[in-house]
């Protein structure tokens, strides 16, 4: 992945002006497993000096994704991610798919750590049994969450175009239809709570929302058998707004369960027999690819959750009756920009193409009138529902990953049998 020479320098320079020494350290460390001062670069160095060595040394051995992910991470600042992704792509366009990685590091696994252990390696290895079972249930915490925010950005689609299904009658939303989709999702969700821990209080925090989702549509039903189209449509109100509020916080709760992932434990301080074996380095280098992949997937979905919870509140201003134009110029072009930047991520995609041509029609339709008009509002919302499917691909692809990640339980799960008093 060789950088574009007429923004490197720019950018490891940006990146540099926002990065302590200490961060820069930690980053690498993250990263590589190494000192930066040990391997890459001198202590004297400015930072940015710091940064170009270490990346002049990744890149000659085709791994500064790993390095380039974590800055990613580490630095919230749109325009040097921005930046970071123009001279390096590769860094969140085209990401692998985790499960391959997986299945590499689970094959070095299973070659270096045999069972049944023998008496002596159960007995160094009994110091790493609290950090193994850390990766159990950072990796569970992970697949929960993943699974509760994908339950319900599906009720959330399956909520919207139920509104827009008009009933037999053609008096208004399809509430059967909406009522069934969350008696789906209360179906499923309780099935993160043995993920989570049965008594936690992240199953807890759970719970109170899908107790929540529960009573709004018991409300739901008895006002649909009292042919109540008001109440009804305040109970299908009430659950719009427990999803937006609970997606948003999910969204943070998966961010940072893939960032608190930490593989250390299968990579460092393991028994002198173990690594001293080939297959231990294909093990670290595996894993090295994994993390970074789960951490861009992880980081793209945040940004699509984050211009959703943008976009939604444009969708208001698109709405409201006699809205001039003028007054939704500024949060457009906000939104307009960061939809963009997510195309050009998936630059091969039909979707990408869509969005720019849709945002231009919506553009040309706001020249020289003062006020929206249907037409506008049809263009935006043509835009509006393009979003919402590729958000959709979006999540699942996340959980795919998720998923694959649950497949390091089994083996971890046995290794830990074996080292049970």
């Amino acid at each position: 992945m060789p950088a574009l020479p007429e923004f490197r320098k720019k950018t490891i320079e940006a990146i540099g002006e926002v990065l302590t020494e200490d961060e820069i350290v930690r980053v690498v460390r993250a990263a590589t497993g190494n000192d930066i001062f040990n391997v890459y670069a001198g202590k004297n160095d400015p930072r940015a000096i710091q940064l170009s060595k270490t990346l002049d040394q990744l890149e000659l051995e085709g791994t500064e994704r790993w390095l380039l992910t974590y800055l990613l991470i580490a630095i919230a600042r749109e325009k040097i991610r921005k930046l970071i992704v123009k001279t390096w792509p590769k860094t969140l366009v085209g990401l692998p798919q985790a499960e391959d990685q997986v299945t590499s590091a689970l094959k070095y696994l299973n070659t270096l750590l045999k069972l049944p252990l023998s008496s002596d390696l159960k007995y160094e290895l009994k110091v790493k049994q609290a950090a193994f079972e850390e990766i159990r249930q950072r990796i569970a915490t992970l697949y929960a969450y993943k699974t509760l925010h994908e339950d319900l950005h599906q009720l959330n689609l399956k909520l919207t175009f139920g509104e827009l299904v008009q009933s037999t009658g053609g008096t208004g939303p399809d509430f059967g239809s909406i009522a069934k989709q969350c008696d789906a999702t209360l179906g499923e969700a309780p099935s993160f709570a043995p993920l989570l821990g049965e008594n936690s209080e992240e199953t807890k925090t759970e719970l109170a929302w899908i107790s929540r989702l529960q009573a709004i549509s018991i409300s739901l039903k008895s006002a649909m058998a009292a042919a109540d189209t008001a109440a009804s449509l305040s109970a299908v109100d009430d659950i719009k707004q427990l999803i937006k509020v609970q997606l948003a916080r999910l969204n943070g709760k998966v961010f940072k369960a893939a960032t608190d992932l930490s593989f250390e434990a299968l990579t460092y301080d393991l028994p002198d027999d173990i690594e001293d074996e080939a297959a231990f380095n294909d093990l670290v280098h595996a894993i090295r690819e994994l993390k970074p992949t789960v951490l861009a997937r992880a980081l793209k979905h945040h940004l699509w959750q984050e211009t959703e919870n943008d976009i939604s509140v444009v969708e208001d201003f698109f709405n409201i009756p006699g809205q001039e134009v003028a007054d939704i110029s500024e949060p457009w072009y906000a939104v307009k920009s960061r939809v963009l930047w997510l195309a050009e991520l998936d630059p091969d995609d039909p979707w990408a193409k869509q969005a720019r041509e849709y945002s231009d029609e919506i553009e040309d339709g706001m020249v020289g009138k003062k006020t929206m008009d249907d037409q506008i509002r049809a263009h935006f919302e043509t835009y509006r529902n393009l979003f919402r499917f590729r958000f959709l691909a979006i999540d699942n692809t996340l959980k795919l990953d998720c998923g694959s990640l649950r497949r390091i339980d089994g083996p971890l799960t046995e290794i830990l049998k074996e080292l049970a008093p």
